[in-house]
């Protein structure tokens, strides 16, 4: 687990099966980066190999300047990210991998706004919303969890449904059914685009 300091801020976690980020606490499961507190994880089955980068120009690509490491074995990552940097603005951006359960590539980039503790499929579709709309962050997380009927009392910003399964939470498996149709929905869309541009999925 990583630990903050004077210096700035250390993120752990790991990726998931299905090529999600996940939560640095321990798990490595299906739909989620997370960076909680001082640390992080990805959730998304057990992602091997995957790409963890801090984004400071929101342009999807890991440029030079950019923080960046690659999940071990165990989907695990330690990710370092200067204060000054993070509070400039950025986002996390998680991309490639293998799907440790599926064996599969992981082919759709997730995301997170800069103050998340998590990547998830729900931190991407708030990031998404707080980009492309201009939505505030509290805004964006009401739309998300009022259009997935996820319950009021989730914090996207940190909560963990793999692990939160694992600690019996008996709101955790509508939830994590709601990540996964939305994270096949991700996918659907991506393929849909990937097939009328041409360009691989």
């Amino acid at each position: 687990n990583g630990r903050s300091d004077n210096a700035g801020y250390t993120w752990a976690g790991g990726i998931d099966q299905r090529g999600y980020s996940r939560y640095i606490g321990g798990f490595l499961d299906s739909g989620a980066v997370q960076n909680q507190d001082a640390s992080g994880d990805t959730v998304r089955g057990t992602l091997v190999g995957a790409t963890v980068f801090f984004d400071r120009n929101f342009n999807g690509v890991l440029d030079a300047d950019e923080p960046s490491t690659v999940t071990g074995s165990d989907g695990s990552y330690t990710l370092v990210v200067n204060s000054d940097i993070r509070a400039a603005g950025g986002q996390f951006v998680v991309l490639g991998g293998t799907d440790i359960s599926t064996n599969l590539a992981n082919v759709i980039p997730m995301t997170s706004p800069n103050s998340y503790q998590v990547v998830t499929p729900f931190s991407t579709l708030v990031n998404a919303l707080i980009r492309g709309e201009s939505d505030s962050e509290s805004a964006a997380e009401a739309r998300v969890i009022t259009l997935l009927g996820l319950p009021v009392s989730i914090d996207l910003n940190s909560y963990n449904p793999i692990g939160q399964l694992q600690a019996s939470d008996p709101s955790a498996p509508a939830v994590f059914a709601s990540e996964v149709r939305l994270d096949q929905s991700i996918y659907t869309v991506a393929r849909m685009i990937a097939g009328a541009t041409g360009a691989p999925a």
